[in-house]
């Protein structure tokens, strides 16, 4: 699966094997980034409480960013604001933070790719120009095309560095069946999934297709090397993996560093 939930495997069982890294690691990268790199000290953190995703993600932000010794302002759930999808107004939540006695250095968005662009152009049109940080629910160039140069200074996680020429010859793939470069990680991540299967069943399957079969062939990889970075289950359904970290720039998705965090 490409979800990045780490307790996917509790959810549905140990049949659940995880091609990304969890989101407790894209989260942590995130800070150790902001906070060692950034120099950000200070976050209000925006969540849709409504969606276990962005619970999940600004949950293990605040975590890691707080043991590293920076600061939580407040958080704010925006949910409310964007039920079913209907409303795009955010005014309520931002007014909350245009309140704040102590103004933030960042504002940590748990969001995805609908609203996420919504919710930027807003706070730069309210004169909030804090970082903005986040995690790979805000990783498609379509953000930075809908919000424009209020995408500028936004840095979030991803799973995949487009720029590496091992990247090439997939990009080149992708281009000639859908016209168009990538848009996003969840391309390479899926490729992945689906030659990781292939690679698991080739090697370690005997033959045998049947669903347990097929599921103890996945638990024996340790060195599938991908898109993504090489995958091993040696220690469990979730691998470890190096995160990439990405800023929006001029209409474009550019990667800045990559961390492997200390969690």
């Amino acid at each position: 699966t490409v979800s990045t939930l780490p307790y996917t495997q509790e959810r549905v069982g140990d049949t659940a094997f995880l091609v990304p890294y969890g989101d407790n690691v894209q989260s942590a990268a995130v800070s150790e980034y902001a906070y060692n790199v950034l120099g950000i000290r200070s976050v209000y953190v925006l969540t849709n409480n409504t969606d276990e995703y962005t619970l999940a993600l600004s949950k293990f932000f605040q975590k890691h960013f707080t043991e590293l010794g920076g600061k939580i302002l407040s958080q704010g759930d925006y949910g409310a604001e964007y039920d079913d999808n209907t409303s795009t107004d955010f005014s309520p939540i931002i007014n909350q933070i245009l309140a704040l006695e102590e103004k933030p250095d960042a504002i940590f968005l748990g969001s995805f790719t609908d609203e996420g662009p919504i919710i930027l152009k807003q706070l730069r049109e309210a004169g909030i120009d804090a970082v903005a940080l986040s995690g790979d629910g805000l990783d498609d160039l379509s953000v930075a095309q809908i919000a424009g140069a209020a995408s500028n200074n936004t840095y979030f996680s991803t799973h995949v560095n487009y720029a590496d020429p091992s990247t090439d010859s997939f990009i080149a793939a992708y281009k000639a069946k859908y016209n168009e470069d990538p848009q996003n990680a969840f391309a390479a991540l899926a490729y992945d999934a689906v030659y990781l299967l292939k690679y698991a069943v080739e090697k370690y399957a005997n033959g045998d297709y049947s669903p347990q079969s097929i599921r103890n062939a996945i638990a024996q990889v340790t060195d599938f090397e991908g898109l993504t970075g090489t995958i091993s289950y040696a220690n469990g359904n979730v691998p470890t993996k190096t995160v990439f970290i990405n800023q929006f720039k001029d209409g474009e998705s550019l990667n800045v560093t990559s961390v492997v965090p200390e969690i």
